[in-house]
């Protein structure tokens, strides 16, 4: 079952998310036991609870920022499980 998120997210932040996730899957294989869609969803609310901290004036994309606070999301779970 894919999640729909209408307007609340634009393409690029779901493509950065996917592409972030499955980056981590493979540096990290016990992740594949999460679901997908799962962790689609941690990272896109982590970054819908923290966009509004990015700082354009700090020199970072919005997408190198956005990857940022996915990595930090998902970075939480491979530290409670290693």
């Amino acid at each position: 079952m894919e999640l729909v998120y209408g307007d609340l997210f634009a393409a690029w932040e779901i493509a950065v998310a996917k592409s972030l996730i499955i980056k981590f899957q493979k540096n990290y294989p016990w992740l594949k036991g999460f679901e997908f869609e799962d962790l689609l969803q941690e990272c896109l609310i982590h970054w819908y609870l923290n966009r509004a901290s990015y700082k354009e004036e700090r020199g970072a994309s919005i997408r190198t920022y956005m990857a940022k606070v996915g990595k930090n999301r998902l970075q939480g779970y491979s530290e409670s499980n290693t």
